[in-house]
């Protein structure tokens, strides 16, 4: 459903749909790989170019080639602590592979 179809069938504002989305934190790290950050990247989910997306019951995590050396990775979820879990969980994962 799009935007504009929600705001027409419920009546309701956009701030007052935005009221009622849960919390949502995020964090990032760069994570220094070497001159194998995107042969990392192929090992683990094949195509590099639009990194990878783990989601789970926590949260999400995407990883994504930062030039040539290191990994970008990105944490989302309903805490802050959690989203600093998940994001050092990947780097840990990751860094198995290195």
């Amino acid at each position: 459903m799009e935007l504009t179809e929600l705001l027409a069938e419920t009546g309701e504002s956009l701030s007052a749909l935005l009221a009622q989305l849960p919390p949502l934190y995020t964090t990032r790290r760069l994570m220094e790989a070497g001159d194998s950050a995107r042969q990392l990247l192929q090992r683990v989910c094949g195509d590099p170019r639009g990194g990878v997306l783990q989601e789970n019951a926590q949260g999400a995590v995407r990883v994504l080639p930062e030039g040539r050396e290191s990994l970008l990775l990105y944490a989302a979820s309903s805490d802050m602590e959690t989203a600093q879990e998940l994001c050092g969980q990947a780097e840990a994962f990751l860094r198995g592979y290195c």
